[in-house]
């Protein structure tokens, strides 16, 4: 995976995998931030999603995030900046929604807090969504005339629903 500007290999992944009897736990632990997701994030996904769709012993992953979010979207910190730049954030962002669709085995996103804009995406691409009691679900973007998250949000709800709930 090429590097870009914001994706040095110091940047922290935030990111912890855990086995357990049979199945892996996906954590993304950035609570400070709300789980928002950075460059090296994205690539941490992609990457443990390979390396587990790869391991027999591994049935299926939750995708979860470290308490109190799932995750907020992407971190908004690092959008801009040049063509290199927002050039990176495509293809980190192309490189984590490739490996979520094409991984082989059950992906289960398991949700409290909010899942917002990109985190919303990210749950909605999983097979199975399950949300706890105080789960909030939104797509904060829209207010600024974007929706980067809708194509996911139409394909899991259909247009009518999801035209509604933007």
């Amino acid at each position: 995976m090429r590097d870009g500007p914001g994706m040095s290999h110091a940047e922290p992944v935030h990111l912890v995998v855990a086995r357990r009897d049979g199945y892996a736990i996906v954590t993304l632990d950035r609570p400070a931030k709300r789980n928002a997701l950075t460059f090296a994030m994205r690539r941490g996904v992609a990457a443990a999603l390979t390396t587990l769709a790869g391991e027999d012993a591994i049935a299926g992953v939750v995708l979860t995030g470290a308490l109190p979010d799932f995750c907020a979207g992407m971190d908004v910190t690092r959008f801009g900046g040049d063509a290199t730049n927002r050039q990176a954030i495509v293809d980190s962002t192309t490189v984590l929604f490739a490996a979520l669709a094409t991984f082989p085995k059950p992906l289960v996103a398991a949700v409290e807090g909010r899942a917002l804009g990109g985190g919303l995406a990210l749950l909605l691409a999983c097979d199975i969504r399950i949300a706890g009691r105080g789960a909030v679900f939104g797509m904060p973007e829209v207010k600024f005339g974007a929706a980067g998250g809708f194509a996911a949000l139409r394909a899991a709800v259909g247009d009518g629903p999801a035209r509604e709930l933007a």
